[in-house]
């Protein structure tokens, strides 16, 4: 693990060398589900940070947290690097299911299940290994989104936001977002879904 950012009243990275910076309007803490969350406005709130040790080049990766939002809007930002390069939306416009999208490229096959954005706490992943890129819900495999070779080597990690200047924030809540410099097993990840409210236990 490289980054965990835990939401418990404070933007820190609770696992490596990347605190956060809450944006200074449309952030604040509510309860999550472990602990407390970020609870984003949905009009300018984003969790910011470096990036030390994300930069993988064309290596694994993982991206998993868990979100509540009952918004119907067709893009709203899980998880950025970047301008979208790349980054993970909630597609309400399909369902609310989850897409993988890169800035330049485009959108990637939207994972299989959808309905995250049905107002309950939903655990979200996404995987990169060797190149493939393979989404989750709820600690259960969702479908691939495609091959992705591209290089990752970026400045900034945003939760809630996707740095453009269109209304791709998260309305709702985002708890545990973490990224990894390595794919997540299926084991770890319905681990990580199985442990709950508990919290994760995962390097």
């Amino acid at each position: 693990m490289v980054s965990w950012f835990r939401g418990e009243g404070n933007a820190d990275d609770a696992k490596g060398n990347n605190p956060g910076q809450a944006s200074s309007q449309g952030v604040s803490y509510a309860g999550g589900k472990v602990g407390q969350a970020f609870s984003l406005d949905g009009s300018s709130g984003s969790v910011m940070s470096n990036t030390a040790g994300m930069d993988v080049g064309q290596g694994d990766f993982s991206i998993d947290g868990w979100v509540k939002t009952s918004s119907t809007q067709d893009f709203s930002t899980l998880a950025s690097l970047d301008f979208w390069s790349p980054a993970l939306y909630l597609r309400g416009g399909l369902q609310g299911k989850l897409q993988f999208y890169q800035n330049g490229v485009g959108g990637f096959t939207a994972s299989t299940a959808g309905s995250f954005n049905d107002g309950a706490w939903h655990h979200f992943a996404v995987t990169r290994k060797t190149a493939q890129i393979t989404y989750y819900k709820d600690g259960v495999e969702s479908g691939f989104a495609g091959i992705y070779k591209t290089g990752l080597f970026p400045q900034k990690f945003v939760i809630g936001w996707d740095k453009s200047t269109g209304a791709d924030y998260l309305n709702g809540a985002l708890d545990e977002v973490d990224f990894f410099s390595r794919a997540l097993t299926d084991v770890e990840i319905q681990s990580i879904y199985n442990a709950g409210s508990s919290g994760k236990c995962v390097t």
